[in-house]
């Protein structure tokens, strides 16, 4: 996935929590799909471990759709 140099900050950032706020259509939902991936794939931080909260159902479907191939 190719991500600009903002949106590879927030996978990349090292804080033990992570907001992130945008614009519609900003890649909001790509940005937390790829954070949890780097997350449980290079840190090595199992699933059950982490919460991942969004307010829009859309975007809750996407993520579970996303995260399937990953698991």
């Amino acid at each position: 996935m190719e991500l600009n140099k903002y949106q590879e900050s927030a996978v990349l950032d090292e804080s033990n929590t992570c907001l992130v706020r945008a614009n519609v259509g900003s890649g909001k939902t790509t940005v937390l799909i790829e954070k949890i991936k780097y997350l449980y794939e290079q840190k090595k931080i199992p699933l059950e471990d982490m919460i991942v909260l969004t307010f829009t159902n859309k975007a809750a479907s996407q993520m579970k759709h996303r995260l399937r191939n990953i698991v």
